[in-house]
C-alpha cells in the first residue's frame, strides 16, 4: 500500500475587503501568493517557504490594494486613505528631519479633519478652523502644555503648504489609469499670512562677541569659519553647509556638530536671545551694509535671484543710515541693528 500523499498547503488571507490566497504549488516547494485585479488573477512567486512570513505579506499586500480602491464612481479620496499611501510611497525617501515634520503635518491633520475625511470636500471654512485651532494651541505637541502649544501664522502656513504637497502627490498618483484627485483642493483657498514678520539684522559687535566665544564652543576652528563666511559672504547658512571639504571645510559632519552645539549652547558670548535670528541675521545685516551699493550687484554678490526679494525682505532701515538721508549726507555702509545694538549708536543718531 503506497502512502497517502500531503496535500499542497494553501490559505486566504481576507484584510479590508480584499482577499489573497498564499499557497504551495506542490508539497514543500516555494510559495506563491494569488489576488484578483481588476477581475483577473494575479499570480506571483514569494521567493520563500515561510507560512507565516507568507501570511503576513498577503495582509499587507490586501491593505494596500485596499487603500489604492476608489470608492464607488464618485473618485472619493479620504484623508486617512491618501496618508497612508503617502506614508508608504514618499516618507521613506526624506531626510530625517523632513519625515519628522511630514508626520507632525499628519498627526494635526488628522485630529482636526479626521480619518474619513473626504479631502475634495475641504473648502475655506475648513482651513479658517485649522489655523484658529493652532493658533490657540488646540492641536499641537501633546507633550507641551495647552498654553504654549499655540503657534504664529507662519507655522501654520508651512502646514497648510504641506497639505497642498500632500494632495499634489494623489494628483500625480494613479490607479487604474487615472490620478486619486484630478485637481488640488487647496487651490484659490486664503491661506494666513504671518502679520507680525521677525526679521532680526545682526550687528557688527555681536558678530564679534559671538566671534571671540566661537573656540570656546569648537576648538577646532569651524564654527568660526562659518560664522566668518556668513559675516562676510552673505550667503544662506544652507549654502554654507554644503561646501564641500576640498572647498573650505574639511569636515561636514564636524561643523553640523558645532552648529548644534552652538545651538544648545544659551551661554555663548553672554548675548541675549533674539528670536528667529541665527545665521540669516547675518544674511540681513550683509544687504544692510549695502544699501549704498548697486541693487544688482548686492543682489548677485550673496545669491539673490531677484531683488524685490532681497530689498523687501533683507535691507531694512536702520537709524543711522535714516538720519544720513535727512541730512543729505553720502552713504557709507549702516552697522546693523538688533535687540543687543548699543544704545550710543541710537543716541548718537539724535546728536548728531
Amino acid at each position: 500500500m503506497t502512502p497517502r500523499q500531503r496535500k499542497p498547503w494553501s490559505k486566504v488571507v481576507d484584510e479590508s475587503g480584499i482577499s489573497v490566497r498564499v499557497y504551495e504549488r506542490a508539497s514543500g516547494s516555494l510559495l506563491y501568493r494569488e489576488v484578483r485585479v481588476g477581475g483577473e488573477k494575479d499570480r506571483k512567486s514569494l521567493g520563500h517557504r515561510d507560512r507565516s512570513l507568507a501570511e503576513q505579506q498577503a495582509r499587507e499586500l490586501a491593505q494596500r490594494l485596499a487603500e489604492l480602491r476608489l470608492i464607488g464612481h464618485t473618485g472619493s479620496v479620504t484623508l486617512g486613505q491618501l496618508v497612508r499611501l503617502y506614508q508608504q510611497h514618499r516618507i521613506p525617501l526624506f531626510e530625517p528631519g523632513r519625515a519628522r515634520r511630514a508626520r507632525d503635518c499628519i498627526r494635526h491633520f488628522t485630529a482636526h479633519l479626521g480619518d474619513r475625511f473626504v479631502v475634495t470636500d475641504l473648502s475655506q471654512s475648513h482651513v479658517d478652523t485649522y489655523t484658529a485651532a493652532r493658533r490657540r494651541g488646540a492641536i499641537g505637541n501633546p507633550r507641551r502644555a495647552a498654553e504654549v502649544r499655540g503657534v504664529r501664522d507662519s507655522t501654520i502656513l508651512n502646514d497648510l503648504l504641506w497639505l497642498g504637497s500632500l494632495f499634489n502627490f494623489a494628483c500625480g498618483y494613479k490607479v487604474g489609469g487615472r490620478p486619486l484627485l484630478l485637481s488640488n483642493p487647496m487651490r484659490g483657498l486664503a491661506l494666513p499670512k504671518e502679520r507680525n514678520i521677525r526679521r532680526p539684522v545682526a550687528s557688527e559687535e555681536r558678530f564679534r562677541k559671538t566671534l571671540a566665544k566661537a573656540d570656546e564652543a569648537d576648538p577646532t576652528g569651524r564654527l568660526a569659519c562659518v560664522l566668518s563666511l556668513a559675516r562676510y559672504t552673505g550667503r544662506r547658512i544652507t549654502a554654507i553647509c554644503h561646501l564641500q571639504a576640498s572647498d573650505i571645510l574639511l569636515s561636514l559632519d564636524a561643523m553640523v556638530r558645532a552648529l548644534a552645539a552652538m545651538g544648545q549652547d544659551r551661554a555663548l558670548a553672554e548675548l541675549p536671545i533674539v528670536e528667529h535670528a541665527g545665521f540669516h541675521s547675518y544674511r540681513r545685516l550683509y544687504a544692510v551694509e549695502r544699501k549704498h551699493l548697486p541693487d544688482v550687484d548686492v543682489a548677485r554678490s550673496a545669491g539673490w535671484r531677484d531683488l524685490a526679494t532681497m530689498k523687501r525682505s533683507y535691507q531694512q532701515p536702520d537709524p543711522v543710515t535714516t538720519l544720513r538721508v535727512v541730512e543729505n549726507s553720502p552713504e557709507s555702509g549702516s552697522g546693523g541693528h538688533t535687540s543687543d545694538t548699543p544704545q550710543q549708536a541710537t543716541d548718537g543718531c539724535s546728536t548728531a
